[in-house]
Protein backbone atom coordinates (compact mmCIF):
# COMPACT_ATOMS: atom_id res chain seq x y z
CA UNK A 1 0.00 0.00 0.00
CA UNK A 2 0.63 3.72 -0.81
CA UNK A 3 1.39 6.34 1.51
CA UNK A 4 -1.66 8.27 2.27
CA UNK A 5 -2.14 11.74 0.59
CA UNK A 6 -2.07 14.32 2.75
CA UNK A 7 -5.21 16.25 2.51
CA UNK A 8 -6.42 20.08 3.74
CA UNK A 9 -7.56 19.52 7.61
CA UNK A 10 -4.25 17.42 8.17
CA UNK A 11 -2.10 21.08 7.69
CA UNK A 12 -5.13 22.46 10.12
CA UNK A 13 -3.57 21.57 13.48
CA UNK A 14 0.07 22.75 11.86
CA UNK A 15 -1.22 26.24 11.14
CA UNK A 16 -2.71 26.72 14.52
CA UNK A 17 0.20 25.34 16.06
CA UNK A 18 2.24 27.49 13.95
CA UNK A 19 0.39 31.10 14.62
CA UNK A 20 0.43 30.02 18.43
CA UNK A 21 4.35 29.96 18.50
CA UNK A 22 5.09 33.11 16.72
CA UNK A 23 6.60 36.17 18.01
CA UNK A 24 3.84 37.81 18.92
CA UNK A 25 1.22 34.41 19.25
CA UNK A 26 -1.29 35.74 17.29
CA UNK A 27 -0.33 36.12 13.54
CA UNK A 28 1.96 35.67 10.95
CA UNK A 29 2.79 36.30 6.98
CA UNK A 30 1.00 33.84 4.96
CA UNK A 31 4.18 32.77 3.39
CA UNK A 32 6.30 32.98 6.15
CA UNK A 33 3.16 30.71 7.55
CA UNK A 34 3.25 28.54 4.76
CA UNK A 35 6.38 28.10 4.35
CA UNK A 36 6.77 27.39 8.16
CA UNK A 37 3.40 24.77 7.98
CA UNK A 38 5.02 22.65 4.94
CA UNK A 39 8.13 22.34 6.31
CA UNK A 40 6.57 20.55 9.19
CA UNK A 41 4.19 18.71 7.22
CA UNK A 42 7.57 17.14 5.52
CA UNK A 43 6.14 18.78 2.50
CA UNK A 44 9.15 21.18 2.16
CA UNK A 45 12.68 20.89 2.68
CA UNK A 46 13.83 23.02 4.96
CA UNK A 47 16.09 25.63 2.99
CA UNK A 48 14.66 25.27 0.07
CA UNK A 49 12.77 27.91 -1.55
CA UNK A 50 10.38 25.89 -4.49
CA UNK A 51 7.48 25.39 -3.32
CA UNK A 52 5.39 22.90 -6.06
CA UNK A 53 1.69 23.81 -6.86
CA UNK A 54 0.15 21.21 -5.19
CA UNK A 55 1.11 21.87 -1.73
CA UNK A 56 0.34 25.65 -2.43
CA UNK A 57 -3.39 24.39 -3.47
CA UNK A 58 -3.52 21.72 -0.55
CA UNK A 59 -2.08 24.85 2.22
CA UNK A 60 -4.42 27.02 0.28
CA UNK A 61 -7.65 25.07 1.09
CA UNK A 62 -6.33 24.16 4.43
CA UNK A 63 -6.84 27.95 5.49
CA UNK A 64 -9.85 28.16 4.10
CA UNK A 65 -11.05 25.51 5.74
CA UNK A 66 -9.97 27.11 9.10
CA UNK A 67 -11.85 30.65 7.75
CA UNK A 68 -15.29 28.77 7.44
CA UNK A 69 -14.40 27.17 10.73
CA UNK A 70 -13.67 30.84 12.04
CA UNK A 71 -10.42 29.72 13.55
CA UNK A 72 -8.32 32.45 11.24
CA UNK A 73 -9.10 35.28 9.52
CA UNK A 74 -6.48 36.63 6.52
CA UNK A 75 -6.53 40.33 5.93
CA UNK A 76 -6.04 42.45 2.63
CA UNK A 77 -2.40 42.56 3.58
CA UNK A 78 -2.03 38.90 3.74
CA UNK A 79 -1.34 38.55 7.20
CA UNK A 80 -2.89 35.45 9.12
CA UNK A 81 -4.20 35.74 12.56
CA UNK A 82 -5.98 33.36 14.88
CA UNK A 83 -9.62 34.04 16.03
CA UNK A 84 -9.92 35.70 19.92
CA UNK A 85 -11.73 32.29 20.35
CA UNK A 86 -8.02 30.50 19.37
CA UNK A 87 -6.09 33.00 21.17
CA UNK A 88 -8.46 32.37 24.45
CA UNK A 89 -8.17 28.68 23.97
CA UNK A 90 -4.15 29.44 23.85
CA UNK A 91 -4.36 31.45 27.01
CA UNK A 92 -6.30 29.12 28.67
CA UNK A 93 -3.98 26.03 27.53
CA UNK A 94 -0.71 27.76 28.56
CA UNK A 95 -2.05 28.63 31.61
CA UNK A 96 -2.60 24.95 31.96
CA UNK A 97 -0.03 23.92 31.02
CA UNK A 98 1.96 26.10 33.77
CA UNK A 99 -0.14 25.16 36.30
CA UNK A 100 0.51 21.67 35.46
CA UNK A 101 3.88 22.51 35.91
CA UNK A 102 3.82 23.90 38.73
CA UNK A 103 1.79 21.10 40.19
CA UNK A 104 4.51 19.45 39.30
CA UNK A 105 7.70 21.31 40.56
CA UNK A 106 5.59 21.65 44.36
CA UNK A 107 5.16 17.63 44.34
CA UNK A 108 8.59 17.44 43.07
CA UNK A 109 9.61 19.85 46.07
CA UNK A 110 7.04 18.45 48.39
CA UNK A 111 8.42 14.97 47.40
CA UNK A 112 12.08 16.22 48.07
CA UNK A 113 10.87 17.92 51.57
CA UNK A 114 9.32 14.65 52.78
CA UNK A 115 12.33 12.75 52.06
CA UNK A 116 14.71 14.80 53.79
CA UNK A 117 12.20 15.51 56.46
CA UNK A 118 12.13 11.36 57.16
CA UNK A 119 15.90 11.01 57.06
CA UNK A 120 15.64 13.22 60.07
CA UNK A 121 13.10 11.43 61.71
CA UNK A 122 15.18 8.21 60.86
CA UNK A 123 18.39 10.04 62.59
CA UNK A 124 16.86 11.37 65.63
CA UNK A 125 15.42 8.19 66.51
CA UNK A 126 18.76 6.73 65.47
CA UNK A 127 19.82 9.38 67.94
CA UNK A 128 16.97 8.57 70.64
CA UNK A 129 17.79 5.38 70.47
CA UNK A 130 21.82 5.98 71.41
CA UNK A 131 20.26 8.35 74.46
CA UNK A 132 18.22 5.99 75.55
CA UNK A 133 20.60 3.41 75.84
CA UNK A 134 23.32 5.84 77.37
CA UNK A 135 20.68 6.90 79.95
CA UNK A 136 20.15 2.82 80.69
CA UNK A 137 23.77 3.02 81.41
CA UNK A 138 24.11 5.67 83.57
CA UNK A 139 20.52 4.25 85.61
CA UNK A 140 22.45 1.29 85.53
CA UNK A 141 25.66 2.36 86.95
CA UNK A 142 23.58 4.33 89.43
CA UNK A 143 21.15 2.04 91.05
CA UNK A 144 24.62 -0.78 90.74
CA UNK A 145 26.28 1.91 92.70
CA UNK A 146 23.46 2.60 95.14
CA UNK A 147 23.17 -1.17 95.80
CA UNK A 148 26.40 -1.43 96.82
CA UNK A 149 26.52 1.73 98.89
CA UNK A 150 23.39 0.18 100.54
CA UNK A 151 24.87 -2.91 101.03
CA UNK A 152 28.06 -1.97 102.68
CA UNK A 153 26.02 0.47 105.02
CA UNK A 154 24.12 -3.12 106.68
CA UNK A 155 27.43 -4.46 106.22
CA UNK A 156 28.48 -1.74 108.96
CA UNK A 157 25.08 -1.36 110.81
CA UNK A 158 25.76 -4.98 111.52
CA UNK A 159 29.49 -4.72 112.61
CA UNK A 160 28.85 -1.33 115.12
CA UNK A 161 25.68 -3.84 116.61
CA UNK A 162 28.26 -6.76 116.63
CA UNK A 163 30.91 -4.53 118.12
CA UNK A 164 28.07 -3.09 120.65
CA UNK A 165 27.08 -6.33 121.54
CA UNK A 166 30.18 -7.39 122.24
CA UNK A 167 31.10 -4.53 124.64
CA UNK A 168 27.77 -4.42 126.86
CA UNK A 169 29.14 -8.66 127.47
CA UNK A 170 32.51 -7.15 128.53
CA UNK A 171 31.02 -4.53 130.38
CA UNK A 172 28.20 -7.48 132.56
CA UNK A 173 31.61 -9.20 132.48
CA UNK A 174 33.41 -6.24 134.90
CA UNK A 175 30.26 -5.71 136.61
CA UNK A 176 29.97 -9.37 137.24
CA UNK A 177 33.65 -9.64 138.31
CA UNK A 178 33.27 -6.41 140.88
CA UNK A 179 30.41 -7.87 142.13
CA UNK A 180 32.47 -11.30 143.09
CA UNK A 181 35.53 -10.31 143.95
CA UNK A 182 38.62 -13.13 144.16
CA UNK A 183 40.44 -11.35 147.35
CA UNK A 184 37.82 -11.25 150.42
CA UNK A 185 40.39 -8.84 152.23
CA UNK A 186 39.44 -6.34 149.22
CA UNK A 187 35.67 -6.67 149.84
CA UNK A 188 36.23 -5.73 153.33
CA UNK A 189 38.43 -2.84 152.93
CA UNK A 190 35.81 -1.57 150.69
CA UNK A 191 33.29 -2.54 153.38
CA UNK A 192 35.25 -0.26 155.89
CA UNK A 193 35.39 3.06 153.29
CA UNK A 194 32.13 3.82 153.08
CA UNK A 195 31.93 5.25 156.11
CA UNK A 196 32.77 2.72 159.12
CA UNK A 197 36.33 2.52 160.71
CA UNK A 198 37.95 -0.82 161.53
CA UNK A 199 37.96 -1.35 164.98
CA UNK A 200 41.88 -1.36 165.45
CA UNK A 201 42.09 2.02 163.81
CA UNK A 202 39.81 3.42 166.34
CA UNK A 203 41.24 6.43 169.12
CA UNK A 204 44.75 6.03 167.19
CA UNK A 205 47.21 8.42 167.64
CA UNK A 206 48.02 10.58 164.46
CA UNK A 207 50.02 13.51 163.20
CA UNK A 208 48.31 16.30 164.88
CA UNK A 209 46.05 14.09 167.42
CA UNK A 210 49.27 12.33 169.64
CA UNK A 211 46.47 11.61 172.59
CA UNK A 212 43.39 9.90 169.63
CA UNK A 213 40.99 12.30 170.94
CA UNK A 214 37.99 11.33 169.14
CA UNK A 215 37.34 14.82 168.10
CA UNK A 216 33.96 16.68 166.38
CA UNK A 217 33.74 19.64 164.56
CA UNK A 218 30.23 21.59 164.57
CA UNK A 219 29.40 24.72 162.09
CA UNK A 220 27.08 27.19 161.14
CA UNK A 221 25.75 27.42 165.16
CA UNK A 222 23.88 30.23 166.39
CA UNK A 223 26.54 33.08 168.05
CA UNK A 224 24.19 31.97 171.26
CA UNK A 225 26.17 29.12 171.61
CA UNK A 226 29.37 29.57 173.33
CA UNK A 227 32.10 26.95 174.35
CA UNK A 228 30.00 26.28 177.62
CA UNK A 229 26.51 25.60 176.75
CA UNK A 230 28.06 23.26 174.24
CA UNK A 231 30.32 21.22 176.39
CA UNK A 232 27.31 21.22 178.91
CA UNK A 233 25.07 19.68 176.45
CA UNK A 234 27.90 17.25 174.60
CA UNK A 235 27.98 16.27 178.31
CA UNK A 236 24.70 15.32 178.61
CA UNK A 237 24.76 13.03 175.45
CA UNK A 238 27.80 11.31 176.30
Amino acid sequence: MGKAKTQPSDLASPIIETLRSSENGKSMDLKELRKSVLIAANLLSDGSEDIDKSSKKLFKEAVKFLEKDEKISLNADGVVKLSKTERSKTTTETKKESEIDEDSEKKKKKKKKDGKRKRELVDDDADGDDYDNENNKKDKKVKKKKKSSRKESENHADNHVDTHDQAEVDNDDEEEGDEHPNNPDESAGEKYTTGEVEPANKNKPCKNNPLGITRLFLGNLPFTVSEPTLNAHLYTIT
